[in-house]
């Protein structure tokens, strides 16, 4: 056979190889993509809640780190004692479920202040029942919870006053239950804490809380 077939014929059979692996190669190619079917998202948030993000930043003076989508379970785990149908039972009921916004001592990272940001699907019946139920938890867990109605901008003063309400709640009740548990008792005054006729004042930070015991 002439050298010049011979070489053609090569050609053919080596073209015919490479489009068969590289269909080969592209089938494999969609197979492993319907195998992990993701992208990446465009954004961690929604330009409601960047907005209200810089604005609670701003609110706080970075006094607090700053978490944003954290999950329900992270903040608040089911009580001693439960048996283990009870305890799988209320774990369903927040697995699935995630604060818009939470405020951690920057020292201990302990959560002092979830804030969820409420905007019109909040007013649907379904979404106040969800959102009532989560207020009972965080309310059972002792961790204050402030909801803020989502607008185009944010009254920075008012919103820092909010904060600094709850926190303020939240400073003094782990104030109160410390005190308690170190049988202290509050004269009459209503003022500090005592013990045995003397002033008494417990720790000025517990749980990651900065408080004086006295007003």
């Amino acid at each position: 056979m002439p050298v010049h077939i011979l070489l053609v014929v090569a050609v053919l059979v080596f073209v015919f190889v490479a489009i068969g692996l590289f269909i080969q190669g592209a089938g494999n190619g969609k197979a492993k993509a319907s195998d992990t079917p993701y992208r990446k998202c465009s954004h961690l948030m929604s330009a409601a809640e960047q907005r209200f993000f810089a604005a609670l930043r701003e609110a706080d003076d970075d006094t607090h780190w700053l978490f944003t989508k954290v999950r329900m379970a992270d903040l608040v785990t089911t009580v001693r004692g439960l048996d283990k149908s009870a305890r799988q039972t209320a774990f369903n009921k927040i697995k699935a479920k995630h604060a818009d916004f939470v405020l951690c001592d920057p020292q201990t990272l302990v959560p002092v202040l979830v804030v969820e940001l409420d905007d019109a699907s909040h007013n649907a019946k379904s979404r106040r029942q969800r959102d009532d139920f989560v207020d009972r938890v965080y309310q059972a867990a002792e961790l204050p919870i402030l909801h803020v109605k989502a607008k185009a901008s944010y009254d920075i003063a008012e919103l820092s006053r909010a904060i600094e309400r709850l926190l303020s709640i939240a400073r003094q009740l782990v104030i109160d239950q410390h005190a308690q548990s170190q049988g202290l008792e509050r004269p009459d005054s209503g003022v500090g804490w005592l013990r045995s006729g003397r002033g008494a004042k417990p720790p000025t930070r517990i749980a990651g809380i900065d408080e004086k015991a006295t007003k």
